[in-house]
């Protein structure tokens, strides 16, 4: 209950403007209740950072099993992961204020950045791997990657700034389309 009230704070706020008495009175729980589950509002941050992470691991991984292709297996991880984000608002939100995704998290603990690091080189080792096969520019793998992730960044965050109107699948297949032209030789979308 506390993690679902926070959410939306620190998302409509950002960390340092969010107030503990506003994610007490939405959660309806005292202060003191909260700072008994998780100490401080960092903490508290935290929790809220990567309560959703394991679901969205596992959907990213989930639909890339069945795929053949090292390219299948990059896009369809990267599709799961935005949509979830898109149907994660609030998340996505807080993700776009906390970080520059390509360089990693900035106010985040061990578990944050180790999440952060092995998306990375996941994502490194399947580019690499279609680099070997001649379905990638070639170029240093992990770079990449966090430069996919960056351009995710940024068309999430004008979706957002444009007031989320845009249909997620819609997003979704449009980030799909500009990796593929951008990073894949001689890919025709899919």
């Amino acid at each position: 209950v506390i993690l679902e009230a926070a959410e939306p704070v620190f998302a409509n706020h950002g960390y340092d403007a969010a107030k503990v008495t506003d994610i007490a009175d939405t959660a309806e729980v005292s202060v003191g209740t909260i700072y008994g589950v998780f100490g401080s509002k960092a903490e508290l941050f935290g929790a809220v950072l990567t309560h959703r992470l394991p679901e969205l691991l596992e959907i990213a991984h989930r639909s890339a099993v069945d795929a053949t292709t090292p390219i299948e297996r990059l896009t369809s991880g990267l599709d799961a992961t935005i949509l979830y984000m898109l149907e994660h608002p609030d998340f996505l939100r807080i993700h776009l204020r906390d970080h520059a995704w390509g360089l990693g998290p900035v106010r985040a603990d061990r578990q944050q950045v180790a999440a952060w690091r092995e998306g990375m080189v996941l994502e490194a080792q399947i580019l690499e791997v279609a680099m070997d096969l001649g379905l990638v520019m070639r170029e240093d793998p992990y770079r990449l990657a966090r430069m996919i992730a960056a351009i995710q960044q940024v068309h999430l965050n004008d979706w957002v700034e444009d007031g989320m109107l845009e249909p997620p699948a819609v997003v979704v297949r449009r980030l799909h389309d500009l990796v593929a032209r951008m990073f894949f030789v001689d890919q025709v979308s899919g």
